[in-house]
Order: structure tokens, then sequence, then C-alpha cells
């Protein structure tokens, strides 16, 4: 008899009944059923709150330079045979395992593409810009290493209205070294981001919009969702204070998420606020319930000049 028949002839058998004084101990009590409760995990208003402040401040450094930069220093030891790679009107491909007469090791491929005037989205504006993804690991001879596990660009155009910039970056990256030293990419990180700015030399206004997410290591968080955050230099009629609009999801280092909602919206193209509500704070929520404000100085985010990053 095989072992799937004993164990379902074993399942299907009843257990005695008790006799006359003898307790039933082979019958096992109902179930009982505990009702699930919606309590909300308990958060700290204030801590969340210096979280916030001390992201804005920073934001701005999470960009695709130290990506980037790190790459091209990786780059540096190759050779004409490793890696094996094909160029064309300076875009450069590689895919290999091999060591460099330098002391190089690399593994892996990776595209680097660099664009001069070009359409890069399609409008019509001319953006210069770097775009780099691939998957790679490589050691310098020095023995810095360098990973890249996703995509980053940088680009900038600059159109009679205004100065633009974007960088992106989405994967895993990491990089040692003095040229990267202090930056984002030290710490193994797999931020996903992207940083649109705007500068309008003619009404002194900056804009950045930002969305994305990014693993975070500030008090109790652990992560942060940008839905799509939008922020001016405050202007009349056009944006009407230091407030970002849109929302943020955080989560707690319990795996709790919670959304925060600020009180800016657009209205066709003019952003505003209700009354009394402009004030840099903003709603935070778990679930559908209301928690406290928090209150977030985002001004870092556009107090930059020449160039965001």
């Amino acid at each position: 008899m095989s072992l799937l028949v004993v164990l379902i002839s074993c399942a299907s058998e009843e257990p005695p009944e008790a006799g006359p004084g003898q307790e039933d101990t082979e019958r096992p009590s109902s179930y009982t059923y505990l009702p699930e409760t919606d309590s909300v995990p308990p958060l700290d208003l204030a801590s969340l709150e210096d979280s916030l402040n001390s992201l804005f401040s920073e934001l701005l450094d999470l960009n695709a330079a130290p990506a980037i930069r790190s790459y091209e220093v990786a780059m540096a030891s190759s050779d004409d045979s490793c890696p094996a790679y094909y160029e064309q009107d300076g875009n450069t491909f590689w895919y290999a395992t091999c060591d460099s007469e330098a002391g190089g090791a690399y593994d892996g491929y990776a595209f680097y593409t660099l664009y001069e005037e070009y359409d890069l989205f399609g409008d019509g504006t001319p953006w210069d810009a770097i775009v780099l993804s691939g998957a790679a690991d490589v050691v310098e001879p020095d023995g810095d290493r360098y990973h890249l596990g996703g995509s980053a660009y940088l680009g900038e155009a600059h159109i009679p209205e205004a100065d633009l910039y974007i960088s992106v970056t989405s994967g895993s990256f990491f990089a040692e070294g003095d040229e990267v030293a202090g930056t984002w990419i030290t710490s193994g990180s797999a931020p996903s981001l992207t940083l649109y700015g705007a500068r309008y030399d003619a009404y002194d206004i900056n804009i950045m919009l930002m969305s994305g997410s990014t693993p975070v290591t500030s008090g109790d968080l652990s992560a942060v969702q940008l839905n799509d955050l939008t922020l001016y230099t405050p202007y009349p009629g056009v944006y009407p204070c230091a407030e970002p609009s849109g929302s943020m999801g955080v989560r707690d280092t319990a795996g709790n998420w919670y959304s925060i909602e600020f009180d800016v919206v657009l209205e066709g193209e003019t952003y505003t606020a209700p009354e009394g509500t402009c004030d840099g704070c903003a709603t935070v929520f778990h679930g559908d319930e209301a928690l406290g404000e928090v209150c977030i100085d985002p001004t870092p985010v556009i107090a930059w000049e020449n160039t965001p990053w």
C-alpha cells in the first residue's frame, strides 16, 4: 500500500466514541475564529516629519551622475580587446568576461549612448544626453568595484524659454572610488527616480517634477514613493506657495505603508490650494484614516542655480 493511500485511509477514519465515564480526548474542540481588527499601526509623526525633511534636503543628490561618472572611470582600464566592444558615432556596446592588460576585470554587458542635439522625447526639443544601461560588474586595477544593473541617464536642453534638465535612474547600482565618495551609489542603492527640472530666467522660477521610488534609511522609514510630485518657485497666478502638488507613499521598517496628501492641486493651467491650507503641511493617511499632519520644507529641490545637479 502506498504512503498516499495510508494517509488518505487514516484521515478518513472516525475516532472512537468515548466510553461511559471516559473523557472524549480524541475529538478536538471546535475552533473559535477571532474577528480581524483594522488597527492602525503606531506612527511617530514628529519622526516622520524629520525623515521627510531630510529626504527633501537630499533628493536632488539622488541623480544619475554618480552612476555615469563611476562607469566612465571603470572603463578607463579597458583596452582594444577587453572588453570586446562596438562603437558607432560615439555610442558603445560591449559584452565580455575578460581581464584587460591594465588589470581591469569585466563581466557582463553595457550600452553607453551619447546624444547631441537629439529629439529625445519626440517633441522637437533638442537634448544633449548620456544614456547608460546594462548588467555588468567591473573590478578596477586598484580593487574598486562597479556594478550596473539597470539604466541611468542625464540630459539637458536649452531653449529660448527655459533651461531643461532630466535625470533618470532605474535598477541597482554600486561603485567605489574617490570620484563618487559620499554619494548614494556607494551604498549599493536601487533608486528608480525621474527628476525633471526647468529654469525660467525671465520669471526667476525653478520647477521640479519628481516621480518614482527610492529606499531610505532615515528614522523609521525604509522606502518612499513619489507620485508625480510637482513644485514651482511660488509665483502669483502660477503657483501659490512652497508646497508640492501631488502625493507620496512611505513605508516604515515594519512594512506598513502610509500615504501623504498635499493640498496644492492643478486647476486648468494654474495651481491652487484651499484657503488656509497652503502652509507646507500634508495629511498622513493609513488607508482611509487620517492620522494627522506633517510639515515639510521642500524648497531645497527648487533652490538651485544654473543646474539642479
